[in-house]
């Protein structure tokens, strides 16, 4: 079963506790619902065009596996609110990494401090970025493990960008 969120409509001066938010829920590619949080903390509001859907969302969701936590005994049981903060949390990353690439080839190496990135800004970036990125490692501008974001998938690049 594919998850997914679109037409996502985030407040980030109303995001307190959580993400204030509003989008739809698509569900193996149809919408079939919306779901919204104020940001004041607090599950999600979904609102189903279908019950029988949603029990079968529910029913799938349990039978996935925990999901890793920082406290606690290290996991908690997924739940769909889990599965909807991440999808926002993946948009809102793909979001701040479309940002960063237009000013840039964005790269990461063990140079950088955690949180942090190289952003090389030159004309080559945009016509050809592995190239450049091949040019700074051969120059040694750049570690040998370096990642350049300009070249990963998206949604590689999100999972990356995630671990820094």
């Amino acid at each position: 079963m594919k998850i997914t969120l679109k037409n996502i409509k985030h407040s980030e001066f109303a995001s307190h506790e959580t993400h204030c938010f509003e989008a739809s829920i698509y569900i193996d590619g149809k919408r079939r619902a919306t779901v919204s949080n104020c940001g004041q903390g607090g599950c999600n509001d979904e609102h189903w065009d279908d019950r029988t859907v949603m029990d079968a969302v529910y029913d799938y969701v349990k039978t996935l596996p925990p999901v890793d936590v920082e406290w606690g005994d290290g996991t908690m049981p997924q739940s769909f609110d889990t599965i909807i903060g991440e999808l926002v949390n993946d948009w809102l990353v793909t979001k701040d990494i479309k940002r960063e690439l237009r000013k840039g080839l964005v790269v990461f190496d063990s140079d950088c401090e955690r949180g942090s990135f190289h952003v090389f800004n030159h004309q080559m970036f945009k016509t050809n970025p592995q190239g450049m990125f091949d040019s700074l490692k051969r120059l040694k501008r750049i570690e040998d493990d370096a990642i350049c974001f300009n070249v990963l998938p998206i949604e590689v690049a999100v999972r990356e960008w995630k671990k820094l």
